[in-house]
């Protein structure tokens, strides 16, 4: 059982490697784009410094030509990720949220792997939570992902804005079957992300927090 059990989770593996590795790939070649510019900025710096009469002349010369060199922040997030599968997720869902004007802000201070939920486990986590926050979201919204070590778990969160929520309606949202939409087949999502967390001996976050003078719900887990 056990054997079969590792085989599915190979399987399955192999088949987000084919998915998400391609984006991967985009982003290391976005990143190897920027390096060739920060290269090229370097030589003009050298260039300037080289080419300017006084210390102050170069400094300016050199501060304008600096203030251009950086990695974007999400790449640079998203490079501190242990997971390519993962990796690969966020930048897709990076990439949805900047077709639909929501800016997706993501940090990440801690590992996914070697937790209690398989790699596979976190892409539907991951998944369902930022597919909800982006659905909820309008256009101009902000929503933020954040991952961190807390005492030898990871927590996982995601916020989006939202009308404040009581805790009886924080509550409804984890029962299986329940949605805002009418469609038939939805209403699993956040009912299987606290399944699957509370499986492994995780626990389910779920909170009104204030953001930049905005009211935003948070939904996480925190996993060991």
């Amino acid at each position: 059982l056990l054997w079969d059990q590792n085989r599915v989770q190979f399987q399955r593996r192999g088949r987000l490697l084919e998915q998400y590795l391609p984006m991967v790939e985009e982003l290391v070649e976005s990143v190897r784009a920027r390096q060739h510019e920060y290269n090229n900025r370097m030589m003009a710096i050298s260039a300037a410094m080289m080419a300017s009469e006084t210390l102050e002349e170069a400094k300016i010369k050199v501060a304008e030509l600096a203030g251009r060199v950086s990695l974007e922040a999400t790449d640079r997030e998203l490079l501190k990720c242990d997971s390519k599968v993962l990796c690969g997720l966020l930048f897709g869902k990076f990439k949805q949220a900047q077709l639909h004007h929501i800016q997706l802000q993501i940090s990440i201070a801690g590992s996914f792997l070697h937790r209690s939920l398989s790699e596979s486990d976190w892409v539907d986590l991951l998944g369902i939570l930022l597919d909800n926050a982006l659905e909820a979201a309008s256009a101009g919204d902000l929503v933020f992902l954040r991952a961190m070590e807390e005492e030898g778990a990871l927590c996982l969160l995601v916020s989006n804005p939202c009308p404040p929520m009581s805790r009886t309606e924080m509550a409804q949202m984890f029962r299986r079957g329940w949605s805002t939409k009418a469609e038939h087949g939805r209403g699993y999502g956040l009912f299987n992300v606290r399944r699957m967390v509370e499986q492994h001996g995780g626990k389910i976050i779920v909170k009104n927090e204030e953001k930049n003078g905005q009211n935003y719900l948070t939904i996480g887990a925190l996993v060991s």
